[in-house]
């Protein structure tokens, strides 16, 4: 695992005074939450910038319906829900979201691609338990992004679990184990995930949507 920096390091680099660690860590802060966005929400519709793949939104709403015959106990509970996609964000919509969270976006475009493994019982049981934990196996989001020096990669692997108490989430916990990328936003992203780890800034959201999802989503589209 990459070693983390100390935050003062990463400050004197990037020329920050410590009141404006936030805004300044909020651009690194996109792989974590596209990851978490895309494992946890694949049902958004996506916002065309960096060149999509021609069947990403087909593909995003075929992992969505499989996703929720799950949910919604119309599948038999064998084996592993799995679904290769892609999301692709416009700059205006990744300042937009940053913004709601007094965070400033300093990059252009993001693209991400997951390949999405869920095992189908876990996820009836879940919603079906008066307590479970759902955990998911290490998963790697491959990002590409737009910067003043070109497109950068950017690799997050985590290892999720989520919390449920009467079919509802109650806890998300990304477990991000591995990042790869250049330097800076390297440090970033792990100054970002220890943010997240101590303040949760992230953390309501992240509940919020998911049950959104499986609760009022998957009935409305697939019920």
């Amino acid at each position: 695992m990459t070693p983390i920096r100390p935050l003062k390091t990463v400050l004197k680099t990037l020329g920050n005074p410590p009141r404006l660690f936030k805004r300044s860590i909020a651009a690194a802060s996109v792989p974590v939450i596209l990851a978490a966005i895309m494992m946890m929400s694949v049902s958004a519709v996506p916002v065309f910038a960096l060149e999509a793949d021609p069947d990403e939104k087909e593909r995003l709403e075929n992992c969505e319906r499989n996703l929720c015959r799950t949910v919604l106990n119309k599948d038999p509970a064998n084996g592993n829900l799995s679904c290769k996609i892609s999301k692709t964000w416009n700059r205006s919509k990744i300042k937009k979201g940053a913004g709601t969270k007094s965070l400033k976006w300093g990059y252009g475009d993001a693209k991400c691609n997951l390949d999405l493994k869920l095992n189908r019982k876990q996820v009836q049981i879940a919603m079906s338990s008066k307590k479970h934990k759902v955990f998911f196996d290490p998963h790697t989001i491959t990002c590409q992004v737009e910067t003043e020096g070109g497109t950068k990669p950017v690799n997050v692997t985590l290892n999720p679990t989520l919390k449920f108490k009467n079919g509802k989430v109650r806890k998300v916990t990304l477990k991000v184990k591995k990042i790869e990328g250049p330097t800076m936003l390297r440090s970033l992203i792990w100054s970002t995930v220890n943010l997240e780890k101590t303040l949760g800034i992230f953390h309501g959201q992240m509940v919020e949507e998911i049950n959104e999802f499986l609760h009022h989503k998957c009935p409305e589209r697939h019920g």
